[in-house]
């Protein structure tokens, strides 16, 4: 059986999968950021091992770079992460040739946003979706931290990219809003 190593461990969503991976009969290997920073290719080095299968849940994304993808090359190790941010899957794509050339299975974007997209479209039937729309509002002091909002916050009126017509393109960030219907009567919110 291959080890699973989980970084973030001790987050909100960390503990939450590593409660999921017990209950299923797996014990996840769930190092400290002390011990292991996901920034630092020589403690990733020395604490990785080949065929490990990492899962990263080390927020906030929006300050990554690639070193962990880097160092699963290097070891021959599988990652998912729970990435959210655009800039950083467009990295990990521009390593797709590298990291096909190793061996090293990636996936990234496994994110809340990109879960509740996938579960509304699975749940909707419709077989080939043109678009899907969805409001995600912090529900708690647990998702409301302090990562949350300075990843918020960072494309607050600043440049980012939408897709637009199957391309990316270049927009204004929260410059638009829509109006969602929130379920069981709770009424309208714009989000």
């Amino acid at each position: 059986m291959r080890r699973i190593v989980l970084l973030g461990g001790s987050g909100v969503f960390g503990s939450a999968i590593a409660e999921a991976l017990r209950e299923r009969g797996f014990e996840p290997h769930t190092p400290s950021h002390a011990q292991v920073d996901v920034e630092r290719s020589e403690a990733l080095l020395s604490s990785l091992q080949p065929r490990d299968v990492v899962i990263d849940a080390c927020g906030p994304f929006h300050q990554r770079t690639t070193i962990l993808l880097e160092v699963a090359i290097k070891v021959g190790l599988d990652v998912v992460d729970l990435s959210d941010n655009l800039g950083y899957a467009l990295a990990v794509q521009a390593m797709d040739e590298r990291l096909k050339a190793a061996a090293v299975r990636v996936f990234t974007s496994c994110s809340a946003v990109s879960a509740v997209t996938a579960a509304a479209v699975r749940k909707s039937g419709i077989q080939e979706p043109i678009r899907v729309s969805v409001c995600l509002l912090p529900s708690g002091r647990d998702t409301s931290s302090s990562g949350t909002a300075a990843s918020l916050l960072r494309s607050l009126s600043c440049p980012i990219h939408v897709l637009h017509d199957d391309h990316l393109t270049a927009a204004i960030g929260w410059s638009r809003s829509k109006v969602f219907r929130v379920p069981f009567g709770r009424g309208e919110v714009r989000g």
